[in-house]
């Protein structure tokens, strides 16, 4: 079997975060996950010193350290390569703010409410990064 993928959730609403566990347990097709769910920015970048992931999916709008915040210190602290694939989950999908994910070095975005063909898009365009240890930060 494939080694599975390996999800981080950042999404401080509850019931956000159970509608997206449910879709993408429905569009996983059988494929091995590992799901991690955190509801801050913070907890996104302590989560990334301990464990490797493939996959984020960013709420934007978050206590402590917002989405884009971290995923900014994400793109800064680690290389291309030891770098999980960033999606934006927001309400908000104006251009301008899709802008500022793409600077931040989010790829790509799901707008709330969500669809389940977006979240099938996303896991279809997911791919594993290359290693199995954390990667240590980048010195700044």
């Amino acid at each position: 079997p494939p080694p599975p993928l390996r999800i981080l959730i950042a999404e401080d609403n509850l019931v956000n975060q159970k509608v997206i566990l449910r879709v993408l347990d429905s569009v996983r097709g059988g494929r091995p996950w590992a799901v991690r769910v955190v509801d801050n920015g913070q907890a996104v970048l302590d989560a990334m010193r301990g464990d490797v992931f493939d996959l984020v999916l960013m709420d934007l709008h978050m206590p402590v350290l917002d989405g884009l915040e971290a995923s900014r210190r994400i793109q800064s602290l680690y290389r291309p390569d030891d770098r999980p694939r960033i999606v934006a989950v927001s309400a908000d999908c104006y251009q301008g703010l899709r802008d500022q994910c793409s600077e931040a070095g989010i790829e790509a975005f799901v707008t709330k409410p969500f669809r389940i063909e977006d979240f099938q898009r996303v896991l279809d365009s997911a791919r594993r990064v290359a290693r199995d240890t954390p990667a240590p930060p980048l010195q700044l």
